[in-house]
């Protein structure tokens, strides 16, 4: 388990109100929190509620944002996005299991074997700045080589966000495989496999979490 609650550069103020926060984290900050416990191998997350006086003391972000606080309802939405990305992957993230970790330009990279026929990439972008109350990350674009563990004979490479499924340019030399990171923003999953079937696997689970659960939950009546 791993509760994503505050992130490093979210104030408090102790005195002022009981429950200590002056705001909400931003959509960003959330991501990052988030996509970090994954990539440390967290298999299950839980979110905080950040009850924020005088907003909404009790219930937190989630009655905020039905009260239309438009922080909260930023905050709430992005959650949603997030969650979706996270149930497309559940069922191979919840097998998987952190081989490596890498640092490329800033970026942390986590490579998460699951079984013997997939990895899964978890990128963690931690260049970004400040500029008044908004997270700007750095956009990173990289060309990322990786060893293929044996016996994970590549047959296709796919990024994925909340929005659906992209493919990803990559060069298979031998045993070593060359991926092309274009335009990162705060993190990214992509997925290299042997099955050829498992774009079309993830992309069907996606349609049926929207049909089932409904995509304003998700984000925010917007596909």
């Amino acid at each position: 388990f791993r509760s994503v609650q505050a992130f490093r550069k979210c104030p408090t103020l102790k005195k002022k109100y009981s429950s200590g926060w002056i705001r909400f984290p931003l959509p960003d900050e959330e991501r990052l929190m988030v996509y970090d416990a994954v990539a440390n191998g967290a298999k299950k997350i839980y979110y905080f509620s950040y009850p924020i006086e005088p907003w909404e003391p009790t219930e937190g972000v989630g009655t905020a944002a039905l009260l239309g606080i438009p922080e909260a309802v930023a905050l709430w939405q992005e959650i949603g996005r997030i969650n979706l990305e996270l149930n497309m992957l559940g069922p191979w993230l919840a097998k998987g299991c952190v081989s490596e970790q890498r640092t490329v330009d800033k970026v942390r990279i986590s490579r998460i074997l699951v079984g013997d026929d997939t990895v899964i990439l978890v990128l963690v972008n931690t260049d970004y700045h400040y500029t008044g109350e908004k997270l700007v990350p750095t956009a990173k674009s990289f060309i990322f080589p990786m060893p293929v563990p044996r016996p994970l004979e590549v047959k296709d490479v796919f990024g994925l966000t909340y929005a659906g499924i992209s493919n990803i340019k990559y060069n298979v030399s031998g045993e070593n495989l060359a991926l092309t990171v274009d335009d990162l923003k705060t993190s990214g999953i992509i997925i290299v496999t042997a099955n050829p079937e498992l774009k079309k696997q993830i992309a069907e689970r996606r349609n049926e979490i929207l049909k089932n659960s409904g995509q304003n939950q998700f984000m925010g009546g917007k596909e």
